[in-house]
């Protein structure tokens, strides 16, 4: 990580900065994890003599199949999140909010990254969103002491990292 010449304030909050995306990555990796074990449990436990072609209720198996399909489809989805996070490699400050930000707000720590609704890093909460997200669409190239409505809420930008 680079971090030379910089203030400490501003080292301090690309440490944060750094281990907020680190937290939120091994969450998303253990979260694939348990996903992908539980996908493979139930793969083993399907029955193909239970598949029953004729009858329109679906049988116990077919409607496991189901589920199988839909947790990859969850699966898929976790494995891009969990790419992006470990192709982020550029710690900059930075002065707008914009993608990999860290924002502080009078709501919470915001990480524009994947989204999740709250993880830990180290003792302070955060909230991840896409650049997908209304929140997000509300907050970028905003700089701190600006201050943007969500549904009729405030949001005062404190900081952008």
């Amino acid at each position: 990580m680079y971090l030379v010449g910089l203030g400490m304030s501003t080292k301090e909050e690309l440490q944060e900065k750094y281990e907020a995306f680190e937290a939120l990555l091994q969450h998303k990796q253990k979260e694939y994890e348990r996903l992908s074990e539980f996908q493979k449990e139930q793969l083993d436990s399907i029955n193909g003599d239970d598949l029953d072609k004729s009858d329109t209720m679906e049988s116990p198996t077919e409607n496991l199949m189901r589920e199988v399909r839909v947790e990859g489809s969850n699966l898929d989805k976790l494995k891009e999140q969990i790419e992006f996070l470990e192709q982020y490699k550029s710690f900059q400050n930075r002065d707008t909010v914009g993608p990999a930000t860290l924002v502080k707000t009078n709501i919470g720590n915001l990480l524009v990254a994947v989204p999740e609704q709250e993880f830990k890093a180290g003792s302070k909460n955060y909230t991840a969103i896409s650049t997908r997200s209304p929140v997000y669409e509300k907050l970028e190239g905003k700089k701190a002491g600006e201050a943007v409505n969500v549904n009729g809420q405030s949001i005062q930008i404190q900081s952008v990292v």
